[in-house]
């Protein structure tokens, strides 16, 4: 139930769960580098849903690994896997793995490198991630475009799909997820609104209605406010329009 989720943390007026910054927290666990990823979520978001939906002793699946901040989960007794198509980043999750088992980690942490939709279905007890935006190169302010371009460098990263194209391939990674979980598992799919110009592209629903067709049914809706981060502030400076709130989309496997 949604009154159970992080439950030690407060909410806006709106409801909204307001997470601590996660940065110190962060720089005890994992490589330097992980900082430079331009698409990180909250650790302590990621430790109140694995505390929510998971048991010491199951396996939860990233299947878009990126700055590895699922792994956390394997500081409480959980195992987890991680998909990484870029080589970069899948050598930092490992430089991670090696300090936060040093750190006293008790789970374990399987790395498979690859196109998600090709190495799908992998058991999993339970899916954490959050995808890609489409167009990416295209649809961020120009200074982070640098930054962006770097993260999908390689030539089958969704980042690079136009929106017709994104959705095709979005349909095989939920597919691919829906054969990875048993039979009622969850899987939790987090996402930020994006801007084009002064428009909101709303993005929830579309998901709702991907993983409802291809495995899923819909569970519940959180949100939470993260923390405001230095690009945003530039952003805002210049006139942007922002997004202030998180989506977290909480999905069942349909039995």
């Amino acid at each position: 139930m949604a009154g159970d989720f992080a439950i030690e943390y407060e909410r806006t007026d709106e409801g909204w769960v307001v997470f601590p910054r996660d940065a110190e927290y962060r720089r005890r666990f994992f490589d330097p580098e992980v900082s430079q990823h331009p698409a990180k979520f909250n650790l302590f978001l990621v430790e109140s849903l694995v505390e929510y939906l998971t048991e010491p002793g199951d396996t939860v699946l990233d299947p878009f690994a990126g700055s590895g901040s699922t792994m956390i989960a394997a500081l409480t007794g959980r195992n987890v896997t991680l998909i990484e198509l870029e080589e970069p980043y899948l050598a930092t999750l490992k430089r991670s793995w090696v300090k936060m088992g040093e750190a006293g980690a008790t789970g374990q942490v399987q790395f498979l490198q690859g196109d998600c939709r090709q190495v799908l279905p992998v058991p999993a007890d339970c899916v954490i991630t959050s995808p890609p935006y489409s167009n990416l190169s295209v649809t961020q302010p120009l200074d982070h475009v640098g930054d962006i371009l770097a993260y999908i460098k390689h030539p089958l990263n969704l980042g690079r799909l136009n929106d017709f194209y994104f959705i095709q391939a979005m349909e095989r990674v939920y597919q691919g997820l829906a054969q990875s979980l048993p039979a009622d598992g969850p899987m939790v799919i987090i996402t930020r609104d994006k801007m084009e110009g002064d428009t909101r592209k709303l993005l929830s629903d579309g998901i709702i209605r991907q993983a409802t067709r291809n495995g899923f049914y819909f569970g519940e809706w959180l949100k939470h406010k993260p923390p405001g981060s230095k690009q945003g502030k530039i952003n805002r400076a210049r006139g942007f329009k922002t997004v202030e709130d998180e989506d977290i989309l909480l999905f069942r496997k349909r039995p």
